[in-house]
């Protein structure tokens, strides 16, 4: 799933489409229109793309976040530990800052 910018006359617009930009996710699009019709399209870019990595995410799992809404089925507190924990920055990548130059600085 990509995130995809497009304009339709003076209009630009954003999808959620598939690697034959074919639209897909439409309560995520939905959700992208009615909750920031009146962001910017940089924000609504921005919240696409934040959309797409926990959708992405849940995919992964194998769990059908529509089914669940439509069911009432609601995530475990184990799910989302886990997606808490996926999503969080680990302490080793701040480890790594020593090791981050800077391209005017000589080692």
């Amino acid at each position: 799933m990509n995130v995809s910018k497009y304009r339709l006359g003076d209009k630009r617009f954003i999808a959620f489409i598939d690697e034959n930009h074919i639209p897909v996710e439409p309560l995520a699009n939905a959700f992208l229109y009615t909750t920031f019709f009146h962001s910017s399209i940089a924000t609504k870019f921005r919240i696409a793309n934040e959309l797409k990595i926990i959708l992405n995410y849940f995919k992964s799992k194998a769990i059908n976040l529509e089914e669940r809404i439509s069911t009432g089925e609601l995530l475990t507190e184990a799910e989302i530990s886990n997606f808490y924990a996926s999503m969080r920055m680990n302490k080793s990548a701040l480890d790594q800052k020593d090791q981050i130059y800077s391209i005017n600085t000589p080692r």
